[in-house]
């Protein structure tokens, strides 16, 4: 870099050198700013020339020197290379540190957004860039930037018409800007030579597939990303390999398949997983010519090839998807013999597990997927066996929710015999003292939770018998981890929701008794277990509520101080906690209230849960509150000791939240369940004097239930409105005559709004369920005509009740309220819906 002096002498040679004239002598020297000026921008200009020509250098490599006619100097271009590693590195710090919507905003210029478009930026570097350290660090730069835009790039989209069209809009940008990184990223995996390279330009592609919308875009990358994925998962070397089968895995985990994945990979054409249906001609031709290309070049054996020419010609079968075969074959046998390096066995077993979701794909495989799962769980490897265990648990959900939704015999042989051979073996290993990993043993009690009641009522005897004896035997063992322990009861309230289980009280009380054991456990894990194994072991009781053997009320009432005491827990605890109480408050017969215990631990409860409504932000705690209190409602014989016994005063802090909650509750869910729960009040007297409250709180609940200021409320707007009219109809139904004075000064001030909600839901709803709505006013018809005994002011209040919420076309002959109306017009419906 040169420097100048601000000496004018100096100043003036300098001129006459670069301007290639002379200046005169008799010339006056210019004002010193502009003469500062004129050296800085001189000194901008080499310092631009010299950059430019780094660019060049690192750009065209050793051509460059030839062409500027400057001597290679390697170790100039170590430090280059050194200059944009450490930039990219910078790069890759600034994206961390800001917010994921900012660095969204600078999508353009990290990534090309046209394929014409050369300028220098991060996956032109990847592809072009002469330094291998250089291109490694934009991939991996690269993938970091990406991960995480899937909501970004969920707008993306390409349409075929859109060369047609004089407005280019930002979801079709955006949809050229992916096609182009991925026509990039396939052409580093064609041409690169470099493993490390390669290894991470398959990294950069996992993360680009996970963000992906590939039923918004063009038919062919699935494609492209599958024909060069295929060569490279046989790739000599295991890193290239591990990377392939972690792209297949993303691939295959998509949210919304396309009949392109589904095709080009093999699997199944099922309606339990969504998919988009693309060209399917374009995806045959495709599959078709992927079908026809070599792979020679990675294959090495000759045995290899051979098995890989068969998996080709059933590309498109769901009974021999070629990467199913991949991965079985690479875990068929004991990986010590085979010699499969673990990491590739690791990963295999990583995209077995992601192939579960389609189970439709697996079920003929089964009998080769137990012995994987035998070799697997016993490998000498603690990585192996973690990542068997975990494929396992998922493996058995995704299995279980299949046999649940078919009728095919076969099918349910094929899983019974599943279990039966490895039910020994992972009782085996969740007994064995000498395995302390506690995760594993923890994944393999959530495989034994996700037997199902189909395959459970299958299995012979002996084998539930031993399942049971495990799974109680790990629980009271003091020895045992506690994530083990309660992991183990989470299993147990598992299959005390089977109706074969749940009728066996002793054991049902067990179970309720072991879960008390980790209520007040340190970790948070083990409480958020146990109590969700403590509300399934509360539905087990609802649903025997009716049988005449009972629970033990000192069990109950053990169980519902526990309750009771977590609802200032953690919300992941206090959502299963009020799901709980609120069903161990339900099944309590009037007995349990006649000693004043019983009367104060009933008040108490009340108030936690109204508590929890008010308290808690989290909106799944208050859902499952109003669920408790819907429950609560149910039995009557909470209602009859609540008139007999004056200490029993819950309803004023239940009914004041309940209706603060209609009304005001920015959630429209929450206000749903809470509707819901006065549905349950199946009598007036039930309701005392809070009758105004709740009849006034419906109504303004209707009159605010379209001002949903989040976006997110919208769609639950229709449900609101409906479970309010229901709510409301059920309220007209048990009123009294002396009530509609009130019901009628509440509804005059908000009739119209009322009114057109009611016609609205009315219209909306089946004919199944808008019969409460249809038949409310003429129910209330008939109510009038058979009244003996009632005020003009009760007969008056009543007719205009029914005309503000009836339907015009069916009562035409009601359009004033003084009028003298004739039962004789009454439809002729009315007596067959009252019936």
């Amino acid at each position: 870099m040169r420097s100048y002096s601000h000496d004018s002498k100096h100043y003036a040679k300098e001129c006459i050198t670069r301007n290639g004239r002379k200046l005169s002598k008799t010339k006056k020297m210019r004002n010193i700013t502009k003469v500062v000026r004129h050296q800085e921008s001189i000194q901008e200009q080499n310092l631009i020339s010299d950059v430019n020509y780094l660019n060049c250098m690192a750009s065209d490599g050793d051509s460059s020197d030839a062409e500027y006619g400057r001597k290679p100097n390697s170790e100039m271009h170590s430090v280059i290379v050194k200059i944009r590693v450490a930039s990219m590195n910078l790069l890759a710090a600034v994206c961390r540190n800001l917010e994921r919507h900012v660095v969204y905003g600078y999508y353009y210029m990290i990534f090309p957004n046209d394929s014409k478009d050369v300028n220098y930026n991060l996956i032109y570097l990847a592809k072009s860039d002469p330094s291998t350290h250089c291109r490694a660090a934009a991939l991996q730069v690269g993938a970091q930037i990406l991960a995480g835009s899937k909501i970004y790039f969920n707008q993306a989209e390409c349409s075929v018409r859109r060369n047609c069209i004089n407005f280019f809009p930002f979801s079709q940008s955006l949809g050229s800007m992916i096609n182009v990184i991925y026509n990039t990223l396939f052409a580093i995996l064609s041409t690169e030579a470099s493993t490390f390279v390669l290894t991470q330009a398959l990294k950069c592609l996992s993360v680009l597939v996970q963000a992906t919308p590939f039923h918004k875009l063009e038919t062919g990358i699935a494609t492209g990303i599958v024909s060069h994925t295929r060569k490279l998962i046989c790739h000599r070397d295991c890193n290239i390999q591990v990377a392939g089968l972690m792209v297949m895995e993303v691939l295959v985990s998509t949210s919304i398949l396309t009949t392109e994945i589904v095709d080009i990979i093999g699997l199944p054409h099922t309606d339990s997983v969504p998919f988009i249906s693309n060209n399917n001609q374009q995806v045959n031709m495709m599959s078709n010519e992927l079908n026809e290309e070599g792979y020679e070049e990675f294959i090495e054996t000759d045995e290899s090839q051979n098995v890989y020419n068969k998996y080709n010609n059933n590309i498109n079968t769901s009974e021999s998807s070629w990467l199913l075969q991949h991965i079985i074959k690479n875990m068929d046998t004991d990986r010590q013999q085979s010699n499969v390096p673990a990491s590739i066995y690791v990963k295999s077993i990583n995209v077995l597990s992601a192939l579960s979701c389609h189970f439709a794909l697996l079920n003929t495989h089964l009998p080769t997927i137990v012995k994987v799962f035998q070799y697997a769980l016993e490998d000498p490897l603690l990585d192996v066996q973690l990542n068997a265990a975990r494929c396992l648990e998922k493996f058995s959900y995704e299995m279980s929710r299949y046999i649940s939704n078919t009728s095919d015999f076969n099918c349910f042989k094929l899983t019974q015999t599943f279990w039966e051979i490895l039910l020994p073996k992972l009782v085996v290993l969740i007994s064995n003292s000498a395995q302390q990993n506690s995760a594993f043993k923890n994944y393999l009690c959530g495989s034994l939770a996700n037997i199902g009641i189909v395959i459970y009522e299958r299995l012979p005897y002996i084998s539930k018998i031993s399942l049971f004896s495990t799974l109680s035997g790990i629980s009271n063992n003091s020895a045992e981890n506690t994530i083990v322990r309660a992991a183990a009861i989470r299993a147990l309230a598992v299959h005390v929701a089977f109706p074969s289980i749940r009728k066996n009280l002793v054991f049902v009380e067990n179970t309720a008794d072991m879960t008390l054991q980790f209520i007040n456990d340190e970790n948070l894990s083990v409480r958020v277990r146990a109590f969700w194994a403590m509300a399934n072991v509360s539905d087990a009781l609802v649903a025997n509520f009716y049988v005449k053997e009972r629970v033990s009320f000192d069990i109950l009432t053990r169980l519902i101080e526990a309750s009771k005491n977590a609802c200032y827990d953690n919300d992941k605890v206090r959502c299963n906690a009020v799901r709980a109480l609120g069903n161990f408050l339900s099944i309590l017969t009037e007995d349990n209230f006649d000693n004043y215990v019983g009367r104060k631990m009933f008040n108490e409860s009340i108030k936690k849960l109204a508590h929890c409504i008010t308290s808690s932000s989290n909106a799944k705690v208050k859902w499952n509150a109003y669920y408790a209190v819907g429950n609560i409602f149910r039995n009557n014989t909470i209602f009859v000791v609540t008139e007999i016994y004056s200490d029993l005063e819950w309803q004023d802090s239940l009914y004041t939240t309940l209706c603060h909650t209609i009304v005001h509750h920015s959630n429209f869910k929450v206000r749903i369940s809470a509707a819901i729960a006065i549905k349950y009040i199946k009598m007036r007297s039930y309701f005392q004097n809070y009758l105004n409250l709740i009849w006034s709180s419906l109504l303004a609940a209707v009159e605010n239930s379209q001002d949903s200021v989040n976006l997110e409320e919208h769609e639950h707007v229709d449900n609101l409105q409906e479970q309010l009219c229901l709510a409301i109809s059920h309220i007209i139904g048990i009123s009294r005559p002396e009530d509609f004075p009130m019901l009628q000064k509440c509804l005059a001030e908000k009739a119209e709004i009322v009114s057109y909600v009611w016609l609205l839901v009315s219209n909306r709803m089946i004919p199944e369920k808008s019969v409460p709505l249809i038949s409310c006013s003429i129910v209330l018809y008939e109510r009038i005509k058979n009244l003996n005994q009632s005020t003009s002011d009760h007969l008056n209040a009543m007719v205009y009740v029914a005309k503000t919420l009836s339907l015009q076309e069916i009562f035409p002959c009601f359009n004033d309220v003084n009028t003298n109306f004739r039962f004789e017009h009454l439809p002729h419906q009315t007596s067959v819906i009252k019936n």
